[in-house]
């Protein structure tokens, strides 16, 4: 593997998991929060809200890229 593409991965990894450990942060003190309001129900709601729109909208865009992928890779004529 070229130095400069193992840079790139090695960055693009950083990246992920730093983003994924400050979101991970960021909803443990939400939640926190509202359990010190009693209102937890209300956090959770919300979580699998945003998750089930997150999930249908990554699937949504993969099946998209796929075909358009399938439809460009099928050569010509």
């Amino acid at each position: 593997m070229d130095k400069r593409l193992t840079w790139i991965v090695l960055a693009i990894a950083l990246f992920i998991v730093f983003g994924g450990f400050s979101m991970a942060v960021e909803m443990y003190f939400d939640y926190l929060w509202f359990v010190e309001l009693g209102k937890t129900t209300l956090f959770t709601t919300a979580l699998y809200a945003k998750s089930s729109l997150a999930s249908g909208v990554l699937l949504i865009s993969f099946l998209f890229l796929y075909l358009n992928f399938l439809y460009a890779n099928r050569g010509p004529g």
